[in-house]
């Protein structure tokens, strides 16, 4: 790799945004905060390539602009997240600090110091502090407290991030009896990644790489990771919808005659059973707990609570074990049945979510068990 990759990595993410804002509406904000996320980090990338090609005619008037830049980019993915998870709240205060620190940077960097000592203290004061004049001290404290707050952004918007896909995941297992299709999981890997690459990022532009290495290279490999997953996380977003409209629904309230003593819910729950036996409603992919909660009459937070005391279960599990017992009594009774035709005809939406359904319960795939004849 060259220098040149820090260009190819500004590229990508603009080229994504524009192609997200295109597709974004008023139904797929998410998309808006991802776009802004992809131009901040295009911007940064852009940056660190005046940097890294020692462009610092270029890079002294850009610097407090990225200071700005790193500061937008995980609170835009934290409001992205937080609206493909239903969660549609502008929170603009997350945006503060790199708005201050930006315009702080400008009268530090800009404002103190003369042009040449700004190119001295890019080029070579902060990775070698020395004694010099109070100006460049008050810049190299600034940058030590702007190092501090993007590695104490990184973690804190890490962990509220993963707080969000957790909440959002119970939330779909509550309401869906299919939740194959609605899960979050590679904007959660991304996550994981995002972190280890930002920090290693950060950990290597702080050492300096040319001073301590002589190379550029220890910097490049962190830069093109996180500009990868950066690139996937876009590409991702393009087709990513957001949180299905009813755990966004309002819900009525239960009904007088829903007690909360215990023969009351195992009554209820004797009523859940016998529904599910009687109308086999989860041979149905698409059925959720809100069509149940029509046909007996209740409450879905309810009927939640109610299955999880019972059963220790929520919803999904509730009905994925109807679905399996249905498939594994299919498995052994039509043994030329194909495991496809099984998944469908026993309620799962796809062949990949019965094996993966399956393989938790049993510790075995669908073919396993049927070649052992088990029942």
């Amino acid at each position: 790799m060259t220098l040149d990759i820090f260009l190819i990595n500004s590229i990508i993410p603009l080229m994504l945004a524009f192609v997200l804002w295109v597709n974004s509406s008023k139904t797929t904000v998410a998309k808006r905060f991802l776009s802004w996320a992809m131009v901040n980090a295009g911007v940064s990338f852009f940056i660190t390539h005046q940097y890294m090609n020692g462009n610092y005619e270029l890079y002294v008037i850009l610097h407090p602009l990225g200071v700005a830049t790193i500061l937008f980019i995980y609170p835009s993915f934290y409001q992205y997240v937080s609206h493909l998870t239903g969660a549609h709240q502008l929170k603009r205060r997350l945006f503060v600090p790199g708005m201050v620190f930006g315009l702080v940077s400008l009268v530090v960097f800009l404002g103190l110091l003369s042009h040449e000592e700004q190119i001295y203290f890019l080029s070579d004061y902060r990775t070698q502090p020395g004694t010099d004049h109070w100006r460049l001290q008050v810049n190299q404290w600034f940058r030590l407290l702007n190092v501090a707050l993007i590695f104490f952004q990184i973690g804190w918007f890490f962990f509220k991030t993963n707080a969000l896909l957790k909440k959002y995941h119970a939330e779909i297992a509550n309401v869906f009896s299919d939740v194959s299709q609605l899960k979050l999981s590679r904007v959660k890997i991304l996550n994981t990644s995002f972190i280890v690459a930002a920090i290693a990022c950060i950990s290597f532009y702080v050492i300096n790489p040319v001073k301590v290495f002589g190379t550029t290279q220890a910097l490049e490999y962190p830069f093109f990771l996180l500009a990868l997953i950066l690139s996937m996380l876009g590409a991702i977003g393009v087709s990513q919808n957001e949180a299905p409209d009813l755990i966004l629904q309002p819900q009525p309230a239960p009904s007088s005659s829903e007690a909360t003593s215990e023969t009351t819910v195992d009554d209820f729950f004797a009523k859940i059973d016998l529904y599910m036996n009687r109308e086999r409603p989860y041979l149905e992919p698409a059925f959720n707990i809100v069509q149940m909660a029509a046909a007996i009459g209740s409450n879905r937070t309810y009927i939640s609570n109610c299955i999880n005391r019972n059963k220790g279960m929520n919803f999904s599990q509730y009905v994925n074990a109807y679905r399996l017992a249905q498939a594994k009594q299919l498995l052994i009774e039509k043994r030329q049945l194909p495991v496809a035709d099984i998944a469908l005809h026993s309620g799962f939406g796809s062949v990949s979510a019965f094996s993966r359904c399956f393989k938790e319960s049993e510790k075995m795939t669908p073919t396993e068990y049927r070649d052992q004849g088990k029942s």
